[in-house]
């Protein structure tokens, strides 16, 4: 099981952002929604490392978030509310969150000494990953959203561009690095979480 636990950046001047980000986030699959834990803190269970990864990437793109993601086995029965969960991927979240406020970066986190290893490779893949996305700027975001879904030549003809434009663009956006190494991490994932009964 994930629990992404997720707190605002510089929330003491900002105007919250909470639920734009749980708005957005709204189309991932989860096993407890995600919803607003306390002050500018919101959470949610996932089971599926798809939808993790999906999750990551929207935050990222969203830009302003201390992300912490909590591996491991929840309490049962689990709670109709996110909040009000239990268990040790709660706490490796609240701790993974607690670090990312340090670290500047994602945290992964378990409690489990044999899973360490694999939660910190994925971790260590997804950093990498996150450091690319960080530098896209939204040109480089749409095009490489579309490019998921078609190919360059029709990315091209639906924005009335050349093909050589999108090609640099995905170029710029690190869009074959970034391909590459989504499902590197879904797969550590899924088999960290394989090894649950």
């Amino acid at each position: 099981m994930f629990v992404l636990t997720v707190d605002q950046r510089g929330s003491r001047t900002q105007p919250d952002r909470v639920p734009e980000a749980i708005d957005l986030l709204s189309a991932v699959t989860t096993v407890r929604a995600f919803e607003r834990t306390v002050g500018d803190e919101f959470q949610g269970v996932l089971s599926d490392p798809v939808a993790v990864a999906e999750a990551l990437e929207i935050l990222t793109r969203n830009k302003g978030w201390h992300i912490g993601l909590g591996l491991g086995t929840v309490d049962q029965p689990l709670p109709a509310n996110a909040r009000e969960g239990d268990g040790p991927a709660f706490r490796a979240a609240r701790n993974a969150v607690d670090r990312a406020k340090k670290e500047k970066a994602t945290v992964f986190l378990t409690e489990d000494p044999n899973d360490e290893r694999a939660c910190a490779n994925a971790q260590a893949l997804w950093r990498l990953m996150e450091a690319l996305l960080q530098a896209r700027t939204a040109r480089q975001w749409e095009i490489s959203h579309l490019a998921r879904h078609a190919t360059g030549a029709e990315v091209a003809k639906a924005q009335d561009v050349t093909p050589q434009t999108i090609s640099t663009v995905l170029q710029a956006a690190h869009h074959r690095e970034i391909e590459e190494a989504r499902p590197a991490v879904i797969d550590l994932l899924s088999r960290w979480e394989s090894t649950r009964e």
